[in-house]
């Protein structure tokens, strides 16, 4: 082998070597670039559905407390519950109501894990406010019946308001690690292909 000839070979193996050197540098950024981007994508799901789903047990204690309030005054202080004080509750329940459940289509949209998790307290809640509801109408007729539904209305409605936070909480966890396991098989999906 003569020196050119040596030479060149050198200059080859010099070149494929820098060549698979940049190739794998080149692919070791790339998984590095798609990781942060990924990581980035979870931390915007997270925080969105922490959003949404935030405003909808906002929803959720606002109607609480004012089945608690109302039941409040339903044990301690039947007489001031009039036709006036029964349409300002409805409508101070009602409000809240329309954005609870907003807030709830906006959950779905980014995770029906955390939507069917919290449906069930929403039928909590409805069954609790419709009986509350209905024992406010009795205060004319049955009073003592509607105070002990109004006595039971404002137990129940501290219990669910003690309950939220953590069930939120359990809602969140669950939601987010099942979400993220998704996107972990479908991101491996796409790995294996590439």
């Amino acid at each position: 082998m003569n020196a050119t000839v040596a030479a060149l070979l050198g200059s080859l193996v010099g070149a494929a070597a820098a060549l698979a050197g940049t190739i794998i540098t080149s692919i070791v950024t790339l998984r590095n670039e798609r990781r942060r981007q990924e990581s980035e994508m979870q931390a915007t799901f997270v925080n969105a559905l922490r959003e949404r789903s935030g405003a909808a047990f906002a929803r959720f204690c606002i109607i609480v407390q004012e089945i608690e309030w109302i039941s409040w005054y339903g044990v301690n202080d039947p007489d001031v519950i009039d036709g006036q004080r029964i349409k300002s509750y409805e409508d101070r329940v009602n409000d809240p109501y329309g954005i609870l459940l907003g807030s709830m289509a906006m959950t779905a949209s980014l995770s029906l894990t955390a939507y069917n998790e919290m449906q069930p307290i929403l039928s909590e809640l409805y069954d609790l406010e419709s009986q509350v509801g209905a024992a406010l109408r009795k205060l004319g007729s049955e009073r003592s019946a509607a105070i002990e539904e109004l006595t039971s209305g404002g137990s129940q409605a501290k219990t669910l308001r003690d309950d939220l936070p953590p069930k939120l909480n359990r809602i969140m966890t669950a939601a987010e690690a099942r979400d993220n396991q998704k996107r972990a098989h479908s991101t491996c999906g796409f790995v294996r292909q590439s």
